[in-house]
């Protein structure tokens, strides 16, 4: 659980890990589900643990939702990453409704050729936004904000 009382040499190891990561990054792709119309716990507790620092700041990130619906959480993680971030790229979203689907339709519905296009959208987004930010480098690193993520 966040508390700024933990920052500093008393962060927990699985904290500074998570932290290591999003550093390493170059962008962020966040996916999450609602919960009863909001953002879930941990990715609350995880965006907390960030928002002290600059480790998020500048990095570009963008939204993909597997539902149909989830309009209110999105609005409201939406305003929280253009708050934590100046790079957050609003535009760039896909929404797969993959929900109460089993595995292999899942997999069928991914690979439709209209999802297709927007998921080469999606990344092809995020990653000229990464070029304009980085035209050195040439590698693409992407943190997955799991919503059953733990966290101290």
């Amino acid at each position: 659980m966040f508390s700024p009382d933990l920052e500093g040499e008393a962060l927990p190891a699985a904290v500074r890990d998570f932290i290591d990561l999003i550093t390493q990054s170059d962008g962020v792709i966040i996916a999450s589900p609602e919960y009863v119309r909001s953002i879930p716990g941990g990715l609350k507790n995880a965006i907390d643990w960030l928002v002290s620092g600059d480790e998020i700041v500048h990095k570009p990130v963008a939204l993909l939702h597997a539902s149909h619906r989830g309009d209110d959480m999105l609005a409201g993680l939406r305003t929280i990453l253009a708050t934590i971030t100046d790079r957050f790229a609003a535009d760039i979203f896909l929404r797969l409704p993959l929900m109460k689907l089993e595995p292999a339709e899942v997999f069928r519905a991914v690979e439709t050729a209209e999802n297709r296009f927007w998921g080469a959208g999606l990344s092809s987004g995020l990653l000229g936004l990464l070029r304009r930010s980085r035209s050195d480098r040439h590698r693409t690193s992407i943190i997955r904000l799991r919503s059953n993520a733990t966290f101290p």
